[in-house]
């Protein structure tokens, strides 16, 4: 299975790489390359983390790259639009709520409570 940790980190420093050195146009030179050996780095050291502790192969942790990767494409392309129909359309309060409301009900609970169980969920809620 992908690693979903080196998915979610992967997305995190592609996107903000993106976000500020593309959108925002923010970063050039100097800048830009230092937050690519970051990024590089953060998501190296997460996949390292992981095959260290023994919890993935590297072919999990490519395949999560990888993952991430797509899904950071698809978004780019759609991430106008969607940010167009969610802050300016009629139906976005009920839609957050019917969302949230239905996230809710679908969070797992576990079978023998646990300190970190509600940690976890007191986390999640604020």
């Amino acid at each position: 299975l992908p690693s979903t940790h080196v998915l979610n980190s992967t997305c995190l420093a592609l996107y903000l790489l993106y976000h500020f050195a593309v959108k925002e146009a923010e970063l050039r030179g100097a800048a830009l390359a230092a937050c690519v050996v970051a990024a590089a780095a953060f998501i190296g050291l997460v996949s390292f983390g992981r095959m260290h502790l023994g919890m993935h192969a590297p072919v999990d942790l490519a395949a999560g790259a990888a993952t991430a990767c797509a899904l950071l494409v698809f978004w780019c392309t759609v991430d106008e639009s969607v940010d167009a129909w969610m802050l300016h359309g009629q139906h976005v309060l009920p839609l957050q709520a019917a969302l949230t409301l239905t996230l809710v009900a679908l969070h797992p609970v576990p079978r023998q409570p646990t300190p970190s169980a509600e940690y976890c969920q007191c986390f999640h809620g604020t």
